[in-house]
This record gives C-alpha cells, sequence and structure tokens, in this order.
C-alpha cells in the first residue's frame, strides 16, 4: 500500500520579460499570465535565419525581432512581394 502526501514545489523558469524591436526599438512588457504574455508577443515577429554552405555568412545564424509596423515597412520594400501562406 501505498500513502500519499501533497507537497509544495517551487520551480523555476525563463520567461520572457520584454520584446525589443531590433528596428525601431518599440519595447513591449511582458506581464500576467503566460496566456497574457502569449497575447502580447503577437504584437511582434521573431525571426531566425540561418546562411547556407558557400554563403559568405556561411553558418551564421541571425535572430531578431520586428513590431508589426517594421515588419510591414520591410515588407512594403520588398522588389517581389513575398508568398502568404494563410493557414
Amino acid at each position: 500500500m501505498k500513502k500519499f502526501k501533497i507537497i509544495k514545489e517551487t520551480i523555476e523558469k525563463e520567461v520572457v520579460e520584454k520584446t525589443i524591436c531590433n528596428k525601431c526599438g518599440d519595447t513591449i512588457n511582458h506581464t500576467g499570465t503566460e496566456f497574457d504574455r502569449n497575447e502580447q508577443e503577437e504584437e511582434f515577429a521573431s525571426f531566425s535565419i540561418t546562411f547556407g554552405y558557400g554563403n559568405k555568412r556561411d553558418g551564421n545564424t541571425y535572430s531578431f525581432d520586428l513590431c508589426d509596423i517594421c515588419f510591414q515597412k520591410m515588407v512594403d520594400g520588398l522588389k517581389i512581394a513575398p508568398t502568404i501562406d494563410e493557414g
């Protein structure tokens, strides 16, 4: 027979405190529950781009965040519009 008791455990985990747009510097502080923080983060897009073999940036990974406004400006500045998957 097993007897159980309830114990209180404390865990530490890393959470996003704030997101900063790498282009304009706009900042959003993440507060509240995990759901609230995820909702707040939707105002930004995170990018991680790794360059392939033979490129002058071979193996380098660039990670950055853009606010919605700066992302739209970047897309508008492209000579050829990107393909959009609205899935």
